[in-house]
């Protein structure tokens, strides 16, 4: 079962939501860990989650202020720095091919994807009309969240491989979707990252883009602050069709050895990576009644990570699992985990750091 120190690190990413709407929200979402919704993998023939994410996700998009804003800062997946280190080692990433549905034209113009992570852009025309109408969805949105700028919209998309039919290997256990508009152009990205090794490394890809849609903030807004929930964003603009993209260029496939050090009351480290993330696991001794957090540092940058989950287990033996953005290929950076006590949830007060450990891959 599942308590409130389990759900921490999604809590406490929300901390910037105001207060009115985060005090209508925190009692839902420590329920939903509580009824252990976490540890169940649900499957259908359009998606394959860890509800642990899954149940959360909704939410993440429309209040994580501090990954998604940081993920609007930056438009085109070059700007994913895992992904930047694959395309300095010369690995062509670009995509030039257009389907049409529907009277609608999309253009996929990058890709990329290793065994555990894909990351793709891509670009379609809108019409006066549709612009207008996306430019006003966006003033609502950044009235609701003035930290938000454009660039949160649903995509719903499959991945496939044509030599593995048993099932789709779409969706993943996080994705963040953003886009901006250039005149009458909407250009946007997609990065996905997986639990666990889902792409084969001769798969034959193919993208199938369902449909694209924005909500409407206003009535979100609305619903919020008059207490009638659902709080759902409600779909106001929605492109539907079938866009097939036959993926050109192969997964990439590497991994680097990984040094630990300068480790510090820290248990069982294990590091797993390839060209576009890397997955750190370890665990430590909480002997206190308060919860633990990790913060995590490139130099003296604090990175977010991509995934980040907390499990009890062996009486007070706490178990992490971070992934973050760090590229087999990067042999310069090195990485440290901090993980600290937390002295007050309600003002996010950091206390003292209990344990550490630094990773760098191998030259």
């Amino acid at each position: 079962m599942r308590d409130e120190k389990n759900v921490l690190n999604f809590l406490k990413e929300e901390n910037d939501v105001p207060k009115n709407i985060a005090d209508k929200l925190d009692e839902d979402r420590i329920s939903i860990f509580k009824n252990n919704i976490g540890s169940k993998k649900y499957t259908n023939k359009k998606y394959f989650f860890i509800l642990l994410t899954a149940a959360m996700i909704s939410i993440f998009i429309l209040f994580n202020h501090e990954i998604a804003s940081a993920f609007m800062d930056i438009f085109g997946i070059s700007n994913d720095i895992a992904v930047s280190k694959v395309e300095e080692k010369g690995i062509d990433t670009s995509q030039d091919i257009i389907s049409e549905s529907n009277s609608k034209k999309i253009t996929l113009t990058k890709f990329v994807s290793t065994p555990k992570k894909y990351a793709f852009d891509y670009k379609i025309k809108l019409s006066d009309d549709e612009l207008n109408t996306i430019k006003e969805l966006i003033n609502k949105q950044k009235e609701f969240d003035p930290k938000h700028r454009e660039g949160n919209q649903d995509i719903e998309y499959t991945l496939s491989d044509s030599t593995n039919k048993s099932q789709e290997t779409e969706g993943g256990y996080f994705s963040y979707s953003t886009y901006r508009i250039e005149g009458n152009t909407l250009y946007g990205s997609v990065i996905s990252t997986f639990t666990s090794d889902r792409i084969a490394e001769e798969a034959k890809l193919f993208l199938n883009i369902k449909s694209l849609s924005w909500g409407d903030y206003e009535i979100l807004n609305s619903n919020i602050q008059n207490g009638e929930p659902p709080y759902e964003l409600p779909t106001a603009l929605k492109f539907e069709g079938d866009w097939i993209f036959k993926i050109s260029n192969k997964p990439v496939i590497n991994k680097s050895k990984v040094k630990t050090f300068d480790d510090r009351n820290i248990n069982n480290i294990s590091v797993d990576n390839d060209a576009l993330q890397t997955t750190v696991k370890f665990s430590i001794k909480n002997e206190t009644s308060k919860p633990y957090y990790v913060e995590v540092y490139n130099g003296e940058k604090v990175v977010k990570p991509i995934i980040e989950s907390t499990e009890e287990s062996n009486g007070n033996l706490q178990s992490f699992e971070i992934t973050i953005d760090f590229s087999s290929y990067d042999k310069s950076s090195i990485y440290k985990f901090d993980v600290k006590e937390v002295n007050d949830i309600n003002t996010w007060e950091m206390g003292e750091t209990k344990g550490s450990f630094k990773i760098r891959n191998v030259k």
